[in-house]
């Protein structure tokens, strides 16, 4: 019901340019080349978001704004439901850190498009080159991600038919955050009439 409510309405999102991350070259079968790996920034219906790239297969172009739809992760499947719960479990500590979001980065793109069933930066469709600075820290914090995700969370997949945008994710606020906001709202709203 969530995902359904969510998807109701368009949602405008802008590409602002890069957060925390690296430059990383993949030589894996998929899209092998130089990438930026980490939170990217959007305006997302006016607002600064930090994101994280679910489609390695599309590359994006130019900076929007994009009509953009958002779903719930763990309606698309077991790969986008086990990256949702990656996105959830670290994101905030990940998105502050370039070693950590670039990894974060290079586990969901492993996850979301692996073929072989086996989680392995190191061979297989999305492979981390040697050459990249950094290597075996972003491989050892990639490998810690994938293997210890939460076994519940959810995460926003933002999509677009729209060309030049490039799937993102995001975490969906927990219940106690967004009841801390409201409860926040609610004091504010009252203070504000009674001026």
């Amino acid at each position: 019901m969530v995902g359904a409510c969510a998807a109701s309405h368009a949602i405008t999102m802008q590409y602002i340019g890069t957060n925390k991350g690296q430059a990383v070259k993949l030589s894996g079968s998929v899209m092998p080349g130089n990438w930026f790996a980490g939170s990217l920034k959007f305006k997302i219906d006016g607002v600064d978001t930090f994101t994280l790239c679910g489609d390695l297969t599309t590359q994006m172009t130019g900076s929007g704004p994009w009509t953009v739809t958002k779903v719930l992760t763990s309606t698309q499947g077991v790969k986008f439901e086990k990256a949702g719960r990656m996105v959830t479990s670290f994101y905030g500590d990940a998105i502050s850190n370039n070693t950590k979001a670039a990894a974060l980065q290079l586990a969901l793109w492993e996850v979301l498009h692996e073929t072989s069933g086996t989680f392995d930066l190191t061979a297989g469709d999305v492979k981390l080159d040697a050459s990249t600075s950094n290597y075996a820290a972003l491989i050892s914090q990639a490998a810690s991600y994938e293997t210890m995700p939460a076994s519940t969370g959810d995460a926003w997949r933002y999509v677009s038919t729209e060309g030049g945008f490039q799937g993102q994710m995001t975490p969906v606020p927990e219940p106690a955050s967004l009841a801390i906001l409201g409860v926040g709202l609610t004091t504010f709203l009252r203070r504000r009439r009674r001026k």
